[in-house]
């Protein structure tokens, strides 16, 4: 197997790993993180805004955030946002998400600043084909 098809794997693997999609009808969601630090226990689907559903409005919203002790996001701050419902929905669904616990050299959990996540939100379809071989 070549270096290069490894790669290919690698990076696919992460990439479907990184995404959470959650679907209601033909409504799609999809987190992809930006900096992986401290990976996510649990990561809470944000609902879909009724009234940008009607619309027929996607878009995504950057946030950062700080992991503490236990594992849950604080300080959660909007970078950057297409709508502020989504950045709302996005924001409380950080809230209700858990994380793993990072823990210093000498073994005391420890805060990681500096997380970025963007969630991304879309109406249309989408599904990952991977084939085997």
């Amino acid at each position: 197997m070549s270096k290069l098809y490894l790669s290919v794997i690698v990076v696919l693997t992460s990439l479907l790993a990184n995404v959470s999609a959650a679907e209601d009808a033909s409504e799609k969601f999809y987190a992809s993180s930006l900096r992986t630090q401290v990976p996510a226990i649990e990561l809470v689907t944000p609902r879909y805004p009724n009234l940008a559903a009607r619309k027929g409005h996607e878009g995504y919203a950057v946030l950062s955030y700080t992991i503490d002790t236990h594992g849950n996001a604080t300080d959660i701050q909007v970078i950057d946002a297409s709508r502020k419902s989504f950045a709302h929905e996005a924001k409380r669904s950080l809230k209700q998400s858990r994380f793993a616990t990072s823990y210093s050299n000498t073994g005391k959990p420890v805060n990681v600043s500096n997380q970025v996540q963007r969630f991304v939100f879309t109406l249309k379809r989408f599904e990952f084909m991977v084939a085997s071989r």
